[in-house]
């Protein structure tokens, strides 16, 4: 894949898209060959690495639903995977809060 592209995996059930995702993900490692992010495998990526993978590599699941907190609210939601993703950059929480915010006013959720 190049610099800005997205990719779409669909196939039939049981056909191995979610054990493809799983391994592209760093979440399991695969049963043969080697992911690779930035010509090096994924589980030889230091922590820096492993930062800026996380935040070019995103997963948008088939149940959004799912992968929600019923029990958090939408800004807390949104807020930490701004903190996670720039914990580096040394955003605080509030920050990550106050940001969250803005984004969820600007879709016209408050």
């Amino acid at each position: 894949m190049g610099a800005g592209e997205s990719v779409g995996v669909v196939g039939n059930s049981g056909s191995g898209k979610t054990t493809l995702i799983s391994v592209l993900l760093g979440l399991r490692a695969p049963d043969a060959g080697t992911a690779l992010y930035d010509g090096r495998p994924l589980p030889a990526l230091d922590r820096a690495g492993l930062l800026r993978f996380r935040r070019e590599v995103q997963l948008i699941p088939q149940d959004a639903r799912g992968s929600l907190d019923p029990r958090a609210g939408a800004l807390r939601q949104v807020a930490e995977p701004l903190r996670r993703l720039t914990a580096a950059g040394g955003v605080s929480r509030g920050a990550a809060r106050d940001e969250a915010a803005r984004l969820l006013e600007r879709v016209g959720l408050e």
